[in-house]
């Protein structure tokens, strides 16, 4: 497991850190003697580190043992067939590509929530719309009963 860690852990530190050891060790918090070792082999990246590094990085936990996007069989029963389809497309990109594409939906996912939430805290039911309506249509003094009102026909 910890040469196939290390060898993921050199494409991460390429694809997503520039190739800069020192871009992994600030985000990460390990040293940079430290990394070199675990890419080396004179060092094995434990589980603790590893999980560390994956979640620094955004990656999903167990992405430097190999599990590179497509979630196991437990994990996936629980996923409707887009969530499976975005999954499956996300693995296509490379690691920068898919930063920026979950940064955006990130974004798109809290504007959706805070929208709902938006409507949750003032619901307006269609009939309620319809009574203004017609009160507004109905009501004399309702601006589009005025005579400088550019829709107007001359009442």
């Amino acid at each position: 497991m910890e040469n196939i860690r290390a060898t993921n852990l050199k494409k991460l530190i390429a694809d997503a850190f520039d190739g800069s050891h020192t871009a992994l060790s600030e985000k990460c918090g390990i040293s940079i003697s430290q990394i070199g070792q675990y890419l080396s082999g004179y060092r094995n990246i434990g589980e603790k580190t590893a999980r560390r590094i994956e979640q620094a990085a955004g990656k999903i936990p167990g992405w430097l043992d190999g599990n590179k996007g497509m979630p196991n069989n437990d994990f996936e029963h629980g996923l409707s067939q887009q969530m499976k389809r975005v999954i499956f497309l996300m693995e296509g990109l490379d690691d920068r590509g898919q930063g920026k594409v979950l940064d955006a939906v990130v974004d798109a996912v809290e504007l959706y929530a805070a929208h709902k939430k938006r409507i949750q805290a003032h619901p307006v039911h269609l009939e309620q719309v319809q009574i203004v309506q017609e009160d507004w249509i109905t009501n004399e003094s309702s601006p589009i009963h005025q005579k400088d009102n550019p829709r107007h026909k001359g009442k």
